[in-house]
């Protein structure tokens, strides 16, 4: 599982947009896309919009990706699973409930800062 981030900056600004510049160069490439379907994402409590793609690849008989996408204000929040259809249902239950329960944030990072050790700090209980 890895996630990956889209930013609506770009030339897809929703999950409409966005699947539409997909799925326009999937078919391509060594391992060409098959077939892409949707199913029913996650409610979530703040109401962003969620969906769930399947996409199978010709060179990948009996397996999917299954990627869980979140429609957060400024970004495309995208997590995605590459599982045998064997564990379709376990995985998509998986997804859910990280598309279900991922919260956006936004990190700052002040670069003027100095570390004062190269040392890693000792994580060891009691």
């Amino acid at each position: 599982m890895y996630v990956n981030f889209w930013s609506k900056k770009e030339s897809a600004y929703d999950l409409k947009f966005l699947f539409a510049y997909q799925e326009s160069y999937m078919p391509e490439g060594e391992n060409p896309v098959s077939q892409i379907e949707f199913t029913e994402g996650a409610r979530r409590i703040d109401a962003c919009p969620t969906a769930i793609r399947i996409a199978r690849f010709k060179k990948h008989p009996g397996m999917a990706e299954y990627t869980g996408f979140v429609d957060f204000e400024g970004f495309v929040y995208m997590c995605v699973l590459v599982a045998p259809d064997a564990l379709a249902a376990k995985n998509l239950s998986k997804l859910r409930f990280v598309i279900r329960t991922v919260f956006p944030l936004k990190v700052t990072h002040k670069s003027d800062v100095k570390m004062r050790s190269t040392e890693p700090p000792d994580l060891r209980l009691g």
